[in-house]
């Protein structure tokens, strides 16, 4: 069956509707709205799928082109920094200046998860995306993060670290973590590992052909690229990977997908990586 279009959101957070003295909400709950591609997204479409009262704030917020797919949050020093990615393809960076000022977002950046800026191509729909920030950086550092996208655009599904350029108030691209003849494979999951002392970062990312162990140098090449290597692809979940999480100390990785397993990974003392242990569902 072939997956549906993504082509709307329904964000239910009634306090954006509040009282401007509302309390902020601790979270937010974004439900994806997905409609096969012969059924638009209609105004009576949508009053069907929402509340009378968030209706109003759709009409103005949601359309069929474009859709936030997720959203991650990271402090930086004293301000909070939150990358969005959109189901076009674009990747969106907004900054909280005043930490009392929860609604006053600004947009900081807006550009595609591509290497090239002068890459041209169709029209991107994007189904899902993944996130990562560098657990390393923030305060007087260089803040960076890690984004894959599953689309139908093969320019932008391979994961890619940007990094802000403080010089000029811009974020690049610093490295690309897919082999040359894998960059257009969809991406379903990312993670960045604690660093605790390496000479390299450890990134894992997910597509249909497994889970690849990366190692991401610290020293950029004359281009301002950093070095990558793929240590590891570990083949272990039957079907797609959904999620990764790194421990504490960037030695373990715990993953689940399709399966329903989560398979715990560690590489030995010759830097091999293994399934240390697989946790089934219980019933």
């Amino acid at each position: 069956m072939a997956q549906p279009a993504l082509v709307g959101i329904i964000v239910a957070l009634d306090s954006l509707l509040a009282p401007p003295m509302a309390p902020f909400p601790s979270s937010i709950s974004v439900t994806p709205l997905l409609l096969p591609p012969s059924a638009p997204l209609s105004n009576s479409r949508l009053m069907k799928e929402t509340s009378p009262r968030l209706f109003g704030f759709l009409q103005n917020m949601v359309t069929p082109l474009l859709v936030f797919l997720l959203m991650e949050l990271f402090r930086c020093g004293k301000n909070l920094l939150k990358v969005a990615a959109c189901s076009d393809g674009h990747v969106r960076v907004y900054e909280l200046l005043d930490p009392l000022e929860l609604r006053n977002w600004q947009l900081q950046a807006e550009f595609q998860n591509v290497i090239e800026s002068v890459s041209a191509f169709g029209k991107a729909l994007c189904f899902s995306a993944s996130i990562s920030w560098n657990p390393q950086k923030g305060g007087s550092q260089e803040s960076s993060f890690l984004i894959g996208f599953n689309s139908n655009t093969s320019e932008l599904n391979s994961s890619k670290v940007w990094e802000f350029d403080q010089a000029h108030q811009r974020w690049l691209p610093v490295a690309e973590l897919a082999l040359p003849e894998e960059k257009g494979d969809q991406v379903y999951a990312v993670s960045w590992a604690p660093s605790i002392g390496r000479p390299y970062e450890t990134i894992a990312v997910a597509t249909q052909k497994g889970i690849s162990i990366w190692h991401l140098g610290l020293n950029p090449d004359h281009n301002g690229r950093l070095p990558v290597e793929r240590v590891a692809l570990l083949p272990g979940h039957e079907g797609l990977v959904w999620q990764m999480e790194w421990d504490m100390s960037g030695m373990t990785l715990a993953t689940t997908g399709h399966d329903g397993m989560v398979r715990l990974w560690q590489s030995n003392l010759n830097g091999i990586w293994h399934q240390q242990a697989m946790l089934e569902p219980t019933t």
